[in-house]
């Protein structure tokens, strides 16, 4: 294995060079004096010389140990940029992503979910559409649709959001001189417009 194949006993080495001794390095690095002296001197073995000239009073780089810390430095420098921004890039969201709602919801809800998202993610530009007709998600481009309803298209995963109660209203005059109905049965009398469509809940 080549001495710039393990990261481990380089960083070892430049923190033995900037500690100024292997002890100082060892409490830095959380590790125990003898090994972080047996890493030292596998590194020195895989380079075939000795990279520090030590004795009781002082330590010093041969020319190896010299050249080889430069070049570790640069290697070490190099990884910790590389995960940085590999953890940067996982943890920013970017892109752009198409999204359709129906026309009422979308206004009055999915507008605002959809601001608030964007400003906690400003790399993300997401284009809204609002349609009230039922939609083919995959050959109209969209990623993602949040509409009422039953889905039509058995290709795209759907999740349930919540429940839409829906119930009868009628005016006060619409209903003078006629008996309140009690059962679904008792509407057939009178005058009622619904909204018609899988995408709001009917089957037509």
């Amino acid at each position: 294995m080549s001495i710039f194949g393990n990261l481990d006993l380089l960083r070892a080495f430049v923190t033995i060079v900037e500690s100024g001794s292997i002890s100082a390095a060892a409490r830095k690095l959380q590790v125990t004096q003898p090994t972080l002296s047996r890493q030292l001197q596998a590194l020195e073995a895989q380079s075939g010389t000795a990279l520090l000239r030590r004795d009781t009073h002082r330590m010093s780089l041969t020319d190896t140990g010299r050249q080889i810390l430069e070049d570790a430095e640069a290697l070490l420098s190099m990884a910790e940029e590389c995960e940085s921004r590999l953890h940067s890039d996982h943890a920013a969201l970017s892109g752009k992503i198409r999204v359709f709602s129906t026309i009422d919801f979308g206004q009055t809800v999915v507008s605002r979910l959809i601001s608030s998202f964007i400003q906690a993610n400003p790399a993300v530009r997401v284009e809204l559409g609002y349609s009230n007709r039922p939609l083919h998600m995959i050959e109209e481009g969209c990623d993602a649709g949040i509409l009422a309803g039953s889905l039509s298209d058995e290709r795209v995963v759907s999740r349930a959001l919540g429940e839409i109660t829906r119930c009868v209203v009628g005016s006060a005059s619409l209903l003078k001189g006629r008996k309140k109905p009690d059962a679904p049965d008792g509407l057939a009398g009178l005058p009622w417009v619904a909204l018609s469509g899988s995408q709001f809940g009917s089957p037509k």
